[in-house]
């Protein structure tokens, strides 16, 4: 009888990334996943602060904001 291989566990704590600001235009679509083709949930405006909770690929982060939590594109976002 094979014995059965332990699958490590896996821990997926998410580590705050920093704070930022809305720039580079008046409203920003905060979406339910990391891409164009994810729905919207809602919309924030220009100066709005957010936290960046993740970077989950080099365009996207995901971010927390004062409507709730989302991902957005990086190049609206300013780091503060």
């Amino acid at each position: 009888m094979a014995k059965k291989a332990k699958t490590p566990e896996v821990q997926t704590e998410e580590v705050k990334a920093g704070q930022g600001v809305v720039v580079g235009t008046d409203l920003l679509n905060i979406r339910k996943g990391p891409s164009v083709n994810d729905r919207v949930l809602y919309v924030i405006q220009k100066d709005t602060t957010v936290e960046i909770v993740s970077e989950p690929n080099p365009e996207w982060y995901e971010v927390i904001t004062p409507s709730g939590h989302g991902y957005c594109m990086q190049i609206f976002i300013k780091r503060t």
